[in-house]
């Protein structure tokens, strides 16, 4: 009967392990729409713009999306923050992942 019970318990972190891949692999679709950055705004001879820098290889890319208070900087602050809460997912996803492994490894002993 604990056989039973130990498998049927296998079989479900199993199942969790494959949920949590999916899952993993649903999340960094989502990243790959969303913009990496942060927004920087720069004064020029008393006027403010609006940039979206980012690290592309080994270097810190500036590319301008406008004045500080138009809509696309506005869309552009929301698309980062929404990228924030999918990277901070995707972490919990591989923590739990890890876990699950662990517990795996140690049932099947």
């Amino acid at each position: 009967m604990k056989a039973q019970i130990k498998s049927e318990l296998i079989a479900i972190l199993e199942e969790e392990s494959e949920r949590l891949k999916d899952l993993r692999v649903l999340y960094r679709e989502k990243i790959e729409n969303l913009p990496k950055g942060y927004i920087s705004i720069k004064k020029i001879n008393g006027h403010e713009y609006a940039y979206l820098a980012f690290r592309e290889k080994n270097r810190i890319r500036s590319k301008y999306i406008g004045k500080p208070s138009s809509p696309e900087v506005d869309e552009i602050k929301k698309q980062i923050e929404k990228r924030k809460e999918v990277e901070s997912k995707i972490r919990v996803v591989k923590e739990r992942m890890k876990e699950l492994q662990r517990m795996l490894r140690s049932k099947k002993m």
